[in-house]
């Protein structure tokens, strides 16, 4: 529905004479489905659903199918994190006009920028997911959530999930190798900030286990990004955000390394 809405809001409400603020608030709706969808599609993931039945009905607990996680996250790397996920025409993004008469709540002297804040708007919409599947409260339940199967079902583990996530929100950019977009290098640092802290900050309360598979994707992506940067082909910006991103695993590790000595 977001994207139909967005692929018609020029058609539909460009008027000759029309202010262009009214594009602005439809382009704005447009966000809700990816945000609300994506934080949705999360909670998939390690999820186990509960009801109240008393004994003699079902069980209280159910945990979501592996399959049907393993699909949510596949969504996600389709649909919130893909390269291409949210590129619009140079042509809307320049009539995306606010309001700037005073209103009720004198909102036009509360914003910061009068043209739309458009890297931030992705972020918050790529980041979200990414905030539940890596919430302790997830994590303990995805480090529980084998013994919640019967013996021998299929289990979607904690290492599936990091890998995975890492996968898509690296690969192919730092496998290819190939620039990064943007978009993209914003998505990759909320990543690395994620991971980072689980494995530096010893306050967070999350299994033992989340931290090692943390330690785990920074060796990883240590290896991949050191490979990407030999490559004679990546434009500067790129090649800085990849040395930025290998100096950040390297301290980490190091204060990882210190603290546990």
């Amino acid at each position: 529905m977001s994207r139909e809405r967005w692929s018609n809001i020029e058609t539909l409400f460009e008027k000759p004479g029309a202010n262009y603020k009214r594009l602005r608030n439809v382009f704005a709706y447009g966000w809700g489905g990816f945000s609300s969808g994506g934080a949705h599609i999360a909670r998939f993931v390690g999820g186990i659903e509960h009801s109240r039945h008393h004994v003699g009905g079902d069980l209280p607990f159910d945990p979501i199918p592996a399959a049907k996680q393993r699909m949510a996250v596949q969504f996600l790397k389709d649909r919130i994190w893909a390269p291409s996920t949210f590129e619009f025409d140079a042509s809307l993004i320049n009539k995306l006009q606010p309001e700037r008469m005073p209103d009720f709540n004198w909102s036009v002297y509360q914003m910061e920028r009068i043209d739309y804040p458009l890297h931030q708007r992705i972020l918050s919409t790529q980041a979200r997911p990414l905030w539940h599947i890596y919430n302790p409260t997830t994590l303990h339940r995805l480090s529980d959530i084998a013994l919640h199967y019967a013996p021998g079902a299929d289990v979607y583990s904690m290492t599936e999930v990091f890998q995975d996530v890492r996968r898509a929100i690296w690969t192919p950019e730092v496998t290819g190798p190939q620039n990064i977009s943007s978009t993209r290098r914003n998505l990759q640092r909320a990543h690395l900030d994620i991971v980072i802290k689980l494995v530096t900050d010893k306050k967070l309360k999350v299994p033992e286990d989340a931290r090692t598979l943390a330690r785990v994707d920074l060796h990883t992506l240590k290896g991949a990004i050191s490979n990407a940067l030999g490559s004679g082909s990546l434009d500067t910006i790129t090649r800085g955000h990849l040395q930025e991103s290998l100096a950040r695993i390297d301290a980490a590790m190091q204060a990882d390394m210190s603290y546990k000595m």
